[in-house]
């Protein structure tokens, strides 16, 4: 099979990786054994190709031959994590004790904020309700109550 650039973004590859595939083959490429490592060291997406080209029988092929690889690459991903939560976790809870003033007066600061936006939506449900007819008054009234009961659900949790 062959690849050019006009197939990548025929199926929709992002721009990026058709922009590195370019580079790297401007008349586009046989897809070889060869080919798909320097694909994956260049940072492109193989299994989105595989799942984009190959018709049925040779998917199955693909995630047969790929699956144990997936398996172990998954594994030594999870002890990475686990390894960088335990290295990690002591300098975070520093930094959210060190900036945890900062954040007591940005929240204080924005509950000043919010009485002024308050304020102005007050002011314009004023304004639209003189605007209306009373039986629209009413709609008005409820939507400003569901409106203000979402906001203090959200500041309560």
């Amino acid at each position: 099979m062959y690849i050019t650039v006009n197939m990548l973004r025929a199926h929709g590859a992002c721009e990026t990786s058709v922009e590195i595939f370019a580079t790297e083959w401007p008349k586009g490429v046989e897809v070889t054994e060869e080919s798909c490592f320097r694909a994956i060291e260049l940072g492109l997406d193989i299994d989105w190709a595989a799942r984009t080209y190959l018709s049925e029988p040779y998917l199955r092929e693909y995630h047969n031959r790929v699956r144990p690889y997936v398996k172990d690459f998954n594994l030594a991903l999870s002890r990475l994590e686990e390894f960088y939560d335990d290295a990690i976790n002591p300098h975070k809870r520093a930094y959210l004790q060190a900036i945890e003033p900062f954040d007591k007066a940005l929240d204080m600061g924005i509950a000043k904020e919010r009485k002024y936006v308050e304020a102005i939506l007050a002011k314009e449900f004023l304004i639209q309700a003189s605007q209306q007819p009373p039986q629209r008054l009413k709609e008005l009234h409820y939507s400003v109550l569901y409106t203000i009961r979402q906001v203090l659900r959200i500041q309560n949790k």
